[in-house]
């Protein structure tokens, strides 16, 4: 019985003997048999796989079948291939943790944060100048501004302690009869060279619908964050027009800030308090 399964099936067991168990059949009986081979998983680990296989032998004829639905598998990552993954693994977070250190601090090409007021209106007018297109195709001095095909108005930079700490990045005006059409193209224009750059944003929200903004109010559409660096794509509705921008700050800058104010404004009321 044994040899004629494991000769016929070309099955290399795990032991000498298979299991056996009894079948509802006084003439059969049930075979299973656990063997093993060698292969490399998707993930590149080097695995040993031990599938296990189960037979109806009938002790008569010398007939067989496999129970299809019975079989098993389980699978193994070799000890030393587990430590050399968590070599690489550790190498990647390294790796990780290396592109954050630099992509931090950066802003937008050589804008970077830190900036004195001066060195970033440098940096500006020539990016503004490397990102000027012609606009219509029959005019030589109708000039506006894009990175890939996000279209933008202008830059505007925030300092806190004569530092550049924030920017924003205003993208055209889109009239509401073009929304639903326009505003997915200006998102996708941006947002794919991100996550091709940072991978996934960490939050994501679908585009809201024109009608469904309030005036005045933007909308978080996707944030990334680096390091110490947050990027944002919002939507703004300002009457019947919307903007896509792109805001790049430090959180830990615009914090401070907001404790600063919330401490002059209570110092303002402790000695207005102390006047009456």
């Amino acid at each position: 019985m044994n040899a004629h399964i494991l000769e016929t099936e070309n099955i290399i067991a795990d032991g000498d003997m298979p299991e056996t168990s009894k079948h509802n059949s006084p003439d059969s009986i049930i075979v299973s048999y656990l063997y093993e081979f060698y292969a490399m998983n998707n993930k590149g680990d080097s695995v040993v796989i031990y599938p296990k296989r189960y037979f109806v032998f009938n002790k008569k004829n010398l007939n067989f079948r496999e129970i299809i639905e019975l079989r098993e598998r389980q699978e193994f990552v070799h000890y030393r291939d587990l430590e050399a993954k968590k070599i690489r693994d550790s190498l990647l977070i390294i790796k990780k943790d290396s592109i954050i250190k630099v992509e931090q601090n950066k802003v937008l090409a050589d804008i970077t944060f830190g900036m004195s007021i001066e060195e970033y209106l440098k940096k500006k007018e020539k990016f503004m100048d490397k990102t000027k297109y012609l606009e219509y195709e029959w005019s030589n001095s109708i000039f506006a501004n894009k990175i890939g095909d996000y279209k933008f108005q202008d830059i505007y930079g925030d300092f806190h302690d004569g530092k550049l700490y924030k920017i924003e990045i205003k993208g055209d005006l889109i009239h509401y009869n073009y929304y639903d059409i326009e505003m997915p193209k200006q998102v996708d224009a941006i947002k794919l060279p991100y996550i091709e750059k940072y991978g996934e944003p960490i939050k994501h929200f679908d585009i809201p619908k024109w009608h469904t903004m309030d005036n005045g109010y933007t909308y978080l559409v996707d944030r990334w964050e680096i390091g110490t660096k947050t990027i944002e794509l919002r939507i703004e509705r300002t009457g019947s027009y919307n903007q896509l921008y792109i805001k790049i700050f430090q959180p830990e800058v615009v914090e401070k800030i907001k404790l600063e104010i919330e401490k002059k404004e209570k110092d303002q009321i402790n000695k207005a308090t102390e006047m009456l």
